[in-house]
C-alpha cells in the first residue's frame, strides 16, 4: 500500500518479510518501471524511485548497488501509474506522451552490434575447438540479430514533456524512466567514433538520486541536431528552476564529450 501523509509517502509491502518505508516527496528524483517477460505473464510490473542523497550516503559502500527504494515490487500496470502519479505530483500524467523514435540509422547499428557478438562467439569457439563448425551459428545469429534490432528500435522511444522526460527502452526486459525536468542535475552529450560517422549522439542525464551507473539515463542513437536540442532544452528548464529555488541544490552542469 502507498499512502500520503503530509509531505511524505509511506509504502508498505511484503508477505513474510514486511517492510514499511517513508519517502519524502521532495527527495524523489525519478521513477523506474520494470516489465520483464515474467511480469507480463502475470500482468504485473515493478516500480521503484531514486531518492536525493541516496547516492552520497551509499557511495563507497557494498550496499550502494543493492539499495532499492520500492514503491511497489509488484503491481498491476494501472495501479503502478497511480503510484507514480503520487510520487511525482509535479508531473502531468493526463497528457499523452509525445513519443519520439530513434535515428533512422539506429536499427542498422543495433543489428551490427548484435551480429558482432555472434561473430565473436563463433570465432572464439572455432579457435577453441579448431573447427569451422561454430560459424554455422551465424545462420541463426543473422536472423536473430535482425529480429532483435527491429524489436529494440520499435520499442525504444523518448518523450520530452513540459514537466518531465519519459524514456522507455529494452525489449525482453522493458524499462520506463520518468524524470521531472526540475530534477535533472547533469546533461551530457556524448559522441563515439561511430556516432560521429553517422552524425548521431547520445544524451546522458543524471539526477541527485542515481545510486549506481545503471540508474543513469542514456538516450542513444539520436540524430545530432535532435540530441543537441534535447540536451539544451533539459539544461534550460532545469536552470530556470534552479534560479527560482530558494534552498541550496546540487550544481547543474552540461557536458559534451567524444570518446
Amino acid at each position: 500500500t502507498l499512502t500520503r501523509v503530509g509531505a511524505d509517502l509511506r509504502a508498505r509491502y511484503g508477505l513474510l518479510t514486511r517492510v514499511a518505508l517513508t519517502l519524502r516527496l521532495r527527495r524523489i528524483q525519478a521513477a523506474h518501471v520494470k516489465d520483464t517477460v515474467l511480469h507480463r505473464l502475470f500482468r504485473r510490473v515493478s516500480v521503484r524511485v531514486d531518492l536525493a542523497g541516496t547516492a552520497d550516503a551509499l557511495q563507497g559502500g557494498a550496499e550502494a548497488h543493492g539499495k532499492v527504494r520500492w514503491l511497489a515490487p509488484l503491481a498491476e500496470p494501472g495501479r503502478a501509474r497511480e503510484l507514480i502519479a503520487k510520487a511525482l505530483p509535479t508531473v502531468d500524467f493526463s497528457a499523452a506522451a509525445n513519443w519520439q523514435p530513434l535515428a533512422a540509422r539506429a536499427q542498422r547499428r543495433v543489428f551490427r552490434r548484435s551480429l558482432a557478438v555472434w561473430m565473436l562467439a563463433s570465432t572464439v569457439l572455432a579457435l577453441a575447438f579448431q573447427t569451422y563448425l561454430p560459424f554455422a551459428l551465424l545462420f541463426v545469429g543473422i536472423p536473430l540479430s535482425l529480429w532483435y534490432a527491429a524489436k529494440y528500435v520499435r520499442y525504444t522511444r523518448w518523450a520530452l514533456q513540459p514537466d518531465a522526460l519519459f524514456f522507455r527502452h529494452g525489449w525482453l526486459t522493458r524499462k520506463l524512466v520518468i524524470v521531472p525536468r526540475d530534477r535533472v542535475q547533469v546533461v551530457c552529450l556524448k559522441q563515439s567514433p561511430f556516432d560521429r560517422r553517422h552524425r548521431t549522439a547520445s544524451v546522458c542525464i543524471d539526477t541527485a538520486g542515481a545510486a549506481s551507473r545503471s540508474d543513469r539515463i542514456r538516450v542513444p542513437y539520436l540524430d545530432l541536431d535532435v540530441a543537441s536540442s534535447l540536451a539544451a532544452a533539459l539544461y534550460e528548464s532545469s536552470a530556470r528552476h534552479a534560479e527560482h529555488e530558494c534552498e541550496d541544490s546540487p550544481p547543474l552542469a552540461i557536458e559534451a564529450s567524444q570518446a
